[in-house]
C-alpha cells in the first residue's frame, strides 16, 4: 500500500471513527493540531477519509506546528550565549519574528504557549512582519492622544508630551512607527506623569506666538532678582463703546458720507480734529455701535495675552542653558495702568506690581532666583519664555486678533514692507510717517477699497 497519495488526491487524510486529521508527507502521517493550521495550509483541499485500520497501517511523523494566531514557535537550533531565540508568533497564518528575549518573555507571561519546531518546518510558513520589540526603554509614536509610548516591563506607558519624554533621557527623535493592532496587543502601564512646565503642552503642529518683553536684573546676596515688564505690543486700553459725543460724530459723519466721497472725507477729517486719527477711524467704521458711555476712559489698560507663568533659563557658555526659575501663576488678565475709578495711581491696588518688586513676584512677573556655586558669577544670557496653554489655539489666535484690532483703533497698526528701516540713521530715515493732514491718508486705507483680497 502506497503511503504518499496518488495525483490529485488530498494529502490530507482522517479516520473512520477518529476525527484527527493527518498530513502525509515523505512516507509519514503528521497529526495536524487544529483546526487554523488545516485552515492555512490545505488551501481549501478536501480531508480523505480511510479506513481505521489503513490509517492505523501509516508510521507516524512528528505533529505539523501549530499556526494558531498566538502560538510561539521556538527553532530547535544551538543559540549563542546571550543571543536571542530564534522565536516567532503566529498571526493570520504567518510567521512573526520576536526580536529579543524581553519580547518573548513577555509574550509568555501574557500566556502565549511555545513550542519547540525544527528550522525546516520554521521554513514552510510564510514570514509575516516583525513584532514590535517589548524591550525597556523602546518607544513608539503616539496616538489617542498620547504623545508617544515607552516600554517598561514589557508595559507600554503613555507619555503626555515630549518634554517627559526628554526628561526620561529620551530623544523623541527616536520614536518608531507601530500599527494600531500592534499597539493594542501590549498591555497599559501606568501613564507618565508631565514633567513639563507648560499646564497643557501644545501638540507639536500647533504654531507658538513669543512677544518681547522688558527684562530688568538685579544681584542680591546670593539671588538673582528678575522683573518682567510687558511690551507694548501686549498692552490694550482700546474701549469699543461710544460716548454720546462720539455716537452724535458718527451720526453726522454718516449722513455726510451719503453726500459722497468728497463729502466722506471732509467729515471724516472733522472726526480726526475732534477725537484724534485712530479714534476717529473706530467712530466711523462699520463695527462700532451706539452708546452711552460716561467717558472716554473708563477702564484701566490691561494684558491679557501674558503666559501662564514664566519659565527662566540661564546661559553661562554657549552651551545648554540651566532651568533656573519656575514663576508663580499670572492672572489672565493684568493690570499695566491705573483705574480711573480708582483713588490714583499711587494708591492703585492693580497697577501696584509695577512698582511694588514683592507685589510682582506675587503675580508672577518678578522672579527671586537662588543661586549656587558658579551661579553666582553671573550668566552671559537670560532667556525668559512662557505660553498660554489653556486656552485652546482658536481662542488664542481670537485673542490675539483681538490685540492687534486694539491697536488698530488706540496707537495704530501697520504691516511694515519687508526690510523697511525702522530706526532713522545718517544713511536713512525710518519707515514711520506720521504727517497726513486732515486724515486723508488715514482716510483711504480705512474707508477705501480693500488692501487685502
Amino acid at each position: 500500500m502506497s503511503l504518499a497519495p496518488t495525483r490529485g488526491e488530498s494529502p490530507f487524510v482522517r479516520g473512520t471513527t477518529n476525527p484527527a486529521v493527518f498530513f502525509l508527507q515523505a512516507g509519514q502521517a503528521r497529526l495536524v493540531p487544529d483546526a487554523a493550521t488545516l485552515a492555512f495550509i490545505s488551501a481549501g483541499q478536501a480531508v480523505r477519509t480511510l479506513t481505521d485500520v489503513a490509517m492505523a497501517a501509516l508510521p507516524r511523523g512528528a505533529a505539523l506546528p501549530s499556526r494558531a494566531d498566538g502560538t510561539l514557535l521556538t527553532a530547535l537550533v544551538p543559540i549563542a550565549a546571550g543571543a536571542p531565540p530564534m522565536a516567532y508568533l503566529m498571526a493570520g497564518g504567518l510567521k512573526r519574528h520576536v526580536p529579543d528575549t524581553p519580547t518573548l518573555n513577555a509574550l509568555e507571561t501574557a500566556g502565549a504557549l511555545s513550542h519547540t519546531v525544527t528550522v525546516a518546518d520554521l521554513a514552510g510558513i510564510p514570514d509575516g512582519a516583525a513584532m514590535p520589540s517589548r524591550a525597556d526603554g523602546v518607544v513608539y509614536q503616539g496616538s489617542g492622544g498620547a504623545y508617544a509610548f515607552l516600554m517598561r516591563g514589557g508595559l507600554r506607558a503613555a507619555v503626555p508630551d515630549a518634554t517627559t519624554l526628554r526628561d526620561g533621557g529620551h530623544d523623541p527623535a527616536t520614536a518608531l512607527a507601530i500599527t494600531a493592532a500592534d499597539l493594542a496587543a501590549i498591555p497599559n502601564a501606568a501613564p507618565l506623569s508631565s514633567t513639563s512646565r507648560f499646564l497643557h503642552p501644545p501638540a507639536a503642529d500647533t504654531p507658538l506666538l513669543l512677544l518681547p518683553v522688558r527684562l530688568e536684573t538685579r544681584f542680591q546676596g546670593n539671588e538673582l532678582w528678575l522683573r518682567i515688564y510687558p511690551d507694548d505690543i501686549h498692552v490694550n486700553s482700546f474701549e469699543p463703546q461710544l460716548t454720546a459725543d462720539e455716537t452724535a460724530a458718527r451720526v453726522s459723519y454718516l449722513d455726510q458720507a451719503k453726500a459722497g466721497p468728497q463729502a466722506a472725507q471732509t467729515a471724516f477729517a472733522a472726526l480726526v480734529r475732534q477725537f484724534g486719527a485712530e479714534r476717529a477711524a473706530w467712530i466711523a467704521s462699520a463695527t462700532a455701535q451706539p452708546g452711552a458711555k460716561p467717558a472716554q476712559w473708563t477702564r484701566a489698560p490691561h494684558v491679557d495675552v501674558l503666559p501662564e507663568r514664566w519659565i527662566v533659563m540661564g546661559y553661562q557658555t554657549d552651551g545648554p542653558g540651566q532651568l533656573l526659575f519656575v514663576g508663580a501663576p499670572i492672572t489672565d488678565t493684568l493690570a499695566v495702568g491705573p483705574d480711573p475709578n480708582g483713588s490714583g495711581p499711587t494708591t492703585d491696588d492693580g497697577m501696584r506690581w509695577l512698582s511694588d518688586f514683592d507685589r510682582a513676584v506675587q503675580v508672577g512677573m518678578g522672579c527671586r532666583i537662588p543661586l549656587t556655586g558658579a551661579q553666582t558669577r553671573g550668566f552671559r544670557r537670560l532667556l525668559v519664555f512662557g505660553l498660554r496653554t489653556g486656552v485652546d489655539p482658536a481662542q488664542a489666535a481670537a485673542r490675539f486678533g483681538d490685540l492687534l484690532q486694539a491697536h488698530h483703533y488706540t496707537d495704530g497698526l501697520e504691516l511694515l514692507a519687508h526690510g523697511t528701516p525702522t530706526n532713522n540713521t545718517e544713511d536713512a530715515a525710518s519707515g514711520l510717517t506720521s504727517h497726513d493732514p486732515n486724515g486723508a491718508r488715514l482716510f483711504a486705507v480705512e474707508q477705501g477699497a480693500a488692501l487685502c483680497p
